[in-house]
């Protein structure tokens, strides 16, 4: 066996077991496939990377004393909702090789049995690398996030929870011969609400050049109550300081999860240093 084949049986003997403890077996598969599609990638053009516009994150940082701002035309539709980010401000900081500081908040509008609009609820976080970097092959990082509203009227308007939820991942990021593979799992606390388990894995591919064509599976998991997000996307780099940002995703799950049937995003990233 050489050596990439060592490190995918390894990879699917820790992401087999972690689903199996979170589980979410049935949805599980749909996941593990594409782990083994991602992983097989030995394209001379072939990536992985999280943010913006996907939902996961990768244990990579914006560098010392860069700003990354990324803002954004958000919207997602369900059941009997559609929700809107008009726009989504999403600030990070890079402060030295290895931590990412992040604020994050929306203008939301939420139709819902009519319609209501404001400031959404707000998110901070802290990512710290511990391991590795870009160029090593291999690397991980801590992301801690703890989002909540700021004013209270977000909450009377229905645009935010009266509480507050952290959510902790970890990310790895794995070389495999060319390609890459990021892995995301984490834990959601909710005040008041269920407590449950997040898996998220992302490829990315260079279509043409500057053109990055990206895809995501996303598990989240409450016993039965499990869905999977599958989501499409592309970052367009228009220069080393501005790119544009799409996706386009659908939930899939049993109707007492709540899937959205729709999950949007168009925005650009722009980076200063």
């Amino acid at each position: 066996m050489n050596e990439t084949s060592g490190r995918l049986s390894v990879i699917e003997r820790e992401a087999q077991s972690t689903l199996n403890s979170l589980e979410i077996r049935k949805h599980g598969r749909v996941v593990w496939t594409l782990a083994v599609m991602l992983s097989g990638v030995g394209t001379q053009h072939a990536f992985a990377q999280g943010g913006p516009p996907l939902v996961g994150d990768d244990p990579e940082t914006p560098g010392p004393g860069t700003w990354e701002i990324d803002l954004a035309v958000t919207m997602s539709h369900g059941p009997g909702e559609t929700d809107w980010a008009l726009p989504d401000a999403d600030i990070n900081y890079g402060w030295g090789d290895r931590i990412q500081l992040k604020f994050d908040t929306p203008y939301a509008l939420t139709h819902d049995h009519g319609v209501s609009s404001g400031l959404g609820p707000s998110l901070f976080g802290a990512k710290w690398r511990f391991v590795g970097d870009s160029e090593s092959g291999f690397a991980m990082s801590i992301y801690p996030q703890w989002m909540s509203h700021l004013v209270r009227s977000s909450v009377d308007r229905g645009l935010a929870d009266p509480g507050s939820q952290w959510f902790v991942p970890i990310e790895m990021e794995i070389k495999l011969g060319e390609g890459q593979l990021d892995l995301e799992v984490g834990r959601r606390l909710e005040s008041g609400g269920p407590r449950t388990w997040e898996v998220g894995l992302i490829g990315a591919h260079d279509c043409v050049r500057g053109l990055e064509c990206l895809v995501e599976l996303r598990e989240t998991g409450i016993s039965d109550q499990s869905k999977t997000l599958v989501n499409l996307g592309t970052r367009w780099k228009l220069s080393s300081a501005l790119s544009l940002l799409t996706s386009l995703g659908h939930e899939f799950g049993p109707a007492r999860a709540d899937p959205r049937n729709i999950v949007l995003y168009v925005g650009a990233q722009v980076r200063n240093r």
